[in-house]
């Protein structure tokens, strides 16, 4: 039987916020509703990744190799990242967690409907010369395909059948600013690995502290912008629940420079992060007040499209209105 319920966002995180097994509470936006779901009846969309241009001999080969990441990512979130507070990560770690990111942004159904009925006339007339039948839904499956074979985001930039935009979106997520990748930089991304896995972006790990949890949006994972002192956009972090405790957050090293109020965090929590003389990344888990928590949800909340979950009522705070 060939799978028809493509979810993007994995049943291993979803089983965090589980109550029971399978089972959380979801908040659906348009019916101001919140219900019991299972986690396989949410953030899905059928046949989402199918492709029977590229892959017409097995039309779900994309969503059988998203599995199967999904499954190298999971070992070393639920082993490493979700229970320790001292946590290691090889340099293979980070690299599959940095391109886990980079996907998981890409990955979903918001982005599959910009590439459909959602493009605009000049973003089509800017990827006509990547597709010249204008099949731009054929353009996001086929980049993907290619980009699930990789496992860092140094082998997405050297793989001669991503497109260049798609490269560039992969670097952005995982690494920098979209706006200061050049060719020149691609190449140096490209060559020199060390440099890339300390660019620009690093790694903090959050925990709640306090009587309220996180909740997890459609929109996985948002990204939270703010803005230099001289008025110029700048990613400030993005937010990646994989618990209701505990979130993974990928923090712009600019940061530092946006004024105070936009950071949310304390500066001693973005603390920059260190190897050790193994050559493993050191992030120790930070613990953050109920404010800040409460901030983190409300830029989940507000970038869901569609609903968002979370395990217990009770917990979440006035972020829904509770009629059942």
């Amino acid at each position: 039987m060939e799978a028809i319920k493509h979810h993007y966002i994995p049943q291993f995180i979803l089983r965090n916020f589980c109550f029971k097994d399978k089972l959380l509470y979801y908040y659906n936006k348009n019916t101001n509703k919140v219900s019991i779901k299972r986690t396989d009846e949410i953030f899905m969309m059928h046949n989402l990744y199918r492709d029977e241009i590229n892959c017409a001999d097995n039309p779900t080969e994309i969503e059988i190799k998203l599995s199967k990441f999904e499954n190298e990512v999971a070992r070393i979130i639920n082993n490493k990242v979700l229970n320790t507070n001292e946590i290691r990560l090889s340099e293979y770690d980070e690299n599959r967690l940095r391109l886990f990111i980079a996907v998981m942004a890409f990955r979903n159904k918001r982005v599959f409907e910009w590439f459909g009925s959602n493009m605009t006339s000049s973003n089509k007339e800017f990827f006509k010369s990547f597709q010249k039948d204008e099949n731009f839904i054929d353009l996001w499956k086929r980049n993907l395909s290619y980009i699930v074979d990789c496992r860092s985001l140094q082998e997405v930039a050297k793989h001669n059948k991503i497109d260049l935009p798609f490269k560039y979106y992969m670097i952005r997520d995982g690494f920098i600013d979209y706006e200061v990748v050049d060719g020149d930089l691609l190449k140096l991304l490209i060559n020199n690995a060390g440099y890339m896995l300390q660019f620009m972006k690093y790694f903090v790990v959050i925990e709640r502290r306090g009587e309220k949890d996180f909740v997890i949006g459609d929109n996985y994972p948002p990204q939270v912008l703010g803005e230099l002192d001289n008025g110029k956009s700048l990613h400030l972090y993005t937010i990646c629940p994989i618990s209701p405790s505990r979130s993974v957050l990928l923090v712009s090293m600019g940061i530092f420079n946006s004024p105070s109020h936009l950071r949310v965090f304390e500066d001693k929590i973005l603390k920059l992060l260190s190897y050790d003389n193994r050559g493993n990344l050191v992030i120790t888990v930070k613990k953050v007040y109920q404010n800040v928590l409460e901030e983190l949800n409300n830029s989940i909340i507000s970038q869901s499209v569609e609903g968002y979950a979370f395990v217990n009522k009770e917990r979440v705070g006035n972020v829904y209105n509770k009629k059942m």
